[in-house]
């Protein structure tokens, strides 16, 4: 993983060089023009006094005032693309960055739709609104600066009276700024709402065509596409209002002063053809920064605020630790651990495998509802160890615990004796291998989905593939076989031993698999899970539904939830000679 950096510096991050000559040559391309204006004054009073000399020198200066432009416009196109392309990349490298850096080992950002809006749709109004937005504003206002310089030099009277009619249509379009700076917020977040309806009919595109719900489909997507273009609409309003306020105060500027202009010349205030000539020019020139400043200004916050909302949706997330208050509550009940480690400032990197993983009197709940509760549980190195239970009985949380995945419980969890919190996350995630129930799989090779990506020796490969028993896939279909997009190519069984492979890669001390076996048929679900209790140098948690006997028979121990408390902890004949909560199970499945 790359050094992470703030959002907004994150843009220059090996590119202030590009940066700056980007920055350099907007404003010299601003100002090159310029000299069109000097180049008619120049022009016209040479043309006046009938000087030969100076129409000759006027030549040169137009020349010389055309190669500058063409010159600093053809560097600024390159200079521009190279920086763009360099910090918008970076950029994306760095949200992408931070959304796989976060912590908890079964955490997954579940609004994706936010993410995918912001490597996307957000990514262009940045790039033109915040980045390129960024160097024409001092472009511009270095330009306003050196043109009303030039014209006090030509004349202070004309100066005096553009200002005045200036400052009325530049105020009136920041003020109507302000709103295009949240409508363009909202646009972003419309588009995420609309990306996500759409991934969810994407994803459930079976059921909704099981249950004859097109229609109903067809309605929400279309509710959310209206929400989007009526936003994009809104905003739209908004630029339109901010351009027409500015359109309106450069064309009256220009006219007003042309007569005021004409006036002095006529009263022989000092103003020459050539100079009128020349202001005139400058404030066509100056019409496009009086008009684009406030809605450069406008867009340029704007696209901040989006980055300041993905600075904040990505921060890391810091574990929670529990407040004294809590600690003196657990005390009080009698739910507090016996002896509480000492949980050291900074985080302690696990070494070696994971001998034993302990909870005791662990207590989780999820927006106020008891999800766990008073859960004591050890699992030792080598043992395998079902967790059976009714939907809804905290199987899956317990997991998420086990995984280390919430911070917020009460109670110890502890690896190796050392507390959870004081566990450095990334050496936990090397010790710790997950079978999910739905394996993901890149659009890539089966070979690169096994080692995701990674170099590893030849032998070990070909070892894991064995193991995991898809030396029969290999030989029929080849390692470079592509998989599909979420492994389309391949059946439920060849995707989750391919899972399978991959954690015998890893080799990791702990297996977690969370229902593993559910979307498979009962046959390739009992050969999957029957490979899984093979695997005796691993600790085996495993959540599942599968009531078969022969399997449940091969666990060390089971784990019987109900309503979020262990109902039942043993093997299997001896739960059952109790006639208890696996007994019931057992007898429905």
């Amino acid at each position: 993983m790359e050094t992470k950096y703030s959002l907004k510096k994150c843009f220059y991050v090996k590119n202030k060089i590009r940066c700056c000559l980007f920055f350099a040559l907007t404003i010299a391309d601003g100002l090159a023009n310029l000299g069109i204006s000097v180049l008619l004054k120049e022009i016209t009073d040479a043309a006046a006094s009938g000087s030969l000399e100076l129409i000759k020198r006027a030549f040169l200066w137009a020349a010389a005032v055309l190669t500058v432009i063409s010159l600093s416009s053809a560097a600024l196109y390159y200079a521009k693309s190279s920086f763009l392309k360099h910090a918008v990349t970076g950029y994306k490298r760095q949200i992408m960055n931070r959304i796989l850096e976060t912590d908890g080992l079964c955490h997954f950002p579940q609004n994706s739709s936010f993410y995918l809006s912001a490597l996307t749709n957000d990514i262009f109004v940045i790039e033109t609104d915040y980045l390129q937005g960024m160097a024409e504003i001092l472009s511009n206002i270095l330009f306003l600066a050196a043109a009303l310089g030039m014209m006090i030099r030509f004349s202070p009277y004309l100066t005096a009276a553009s200002l005045c009619m200036m400052l009325i249509p530049i105020a009136i379009s920041a003020l109507s700024g302000r709103k295009l700076e949240q409508e363009v917020q909202n646009v972003s977040d419309k588009n995420a709402a609309f990306l996500k309806q759409t991934q969810d009919i994407l994803k459930g595109f079976s059921v909704i065509k099981s249950f004859h719900a097109e229609q109903m489909a067809e309605n929400l997507h279309a509710k959310q596409n209206q929400a989007l273009e009526q936003a994009k609409y809104r905003k739209n309003i908004a630029e339109g209002r901010v351009q027409l306020w500015s359109a309106l105060g450069s064309v009256s500027s220009q006219l007003g002063i042309f007569l005021i202009g004409g006036w002095l010349a006529a009263a022989g205030k000092g103003v020459t053809a050539g100079t009128l000539i020349a202001f005139v020019s400058l404030l066509g020139q100056l019409a496009n920064p009086i008009r684009c400043l406030p809605e450069l200004i406008a867009g340029q916050k704007a696209a901040g605020a989006l980055i300041e909302k993905a600075e904040a949706a990505t921060l890391p997330k810091q574990p929670e630790r529990l407040a004294l208050p809590t600690l003196l509550s657990q005390k009080a009940s009698g739910r507090m651990p016996a002896k509480q480690p000492v949980r050291p400032t900074r985080p302690v990197r696990i070494a070696g495998p994971i001998h034993t993983i302990s909870l005791e009197n662990v207590s989780f709940s999820y927006e106020n509802r008891p999800v766990l509760k008073d859960i004591s549980l050890k699992f030792h190195q080598g043992k395998s160890y079902a967790i059976v239970g009714e939907s809804g009985s905290g199987k899956t949380t317990l997991l998420r615990l086990i995984l280390a995945g919430l911070y917020d419980y009460s109670g110890l969890v502890t690896y190796n004796g050392m507390d959870a919190h004081a566990i450095d996350r990334e050496s936990l995630r090397a010790c710790i291998s997950e079978i999910p129930q739905d394996v993901f799989l890149f659009d890539a090779a089966i070979l690169d989905n096994i080692t995701m990506f990674q170099e590893f020796p030849e032998s070990r490969v070909r070892e894991a593939v064995k193991q995991a028993g898809l030396s029969e896939l290999m030989e029929h279909k080849g390692g470079g076989y592509l998989c599909g997009e979420g492994g389309g190519c391949l059946s439920g069984g060849e995707k989750q031993r391919i899972s399978i492979a991959r954690c015998f890669l890893k080799d990791a001390s702990v297996l977690i698999a969370d229902e593993a076996d559910a979307a498979l048929d009962a046959e390739t679900a009992f050969h999957i899970m029957n490979e899984i209790l093979q695997m005796k140098k691993l600790t085996r948690i495993v959540v599942s539904h599968n009531m078969n006997q022969l399997l449940l028979r091969q666990y060390d121990q089971i784990v019987v939830m109900k309503h979020g408390r262990v109902q039942e902890v043993g093997k299997f004949g001896e739960l059952m000679g109790r006639n208890g909560e696996l007994s019931s199970l057992v007898r429905v499945d």
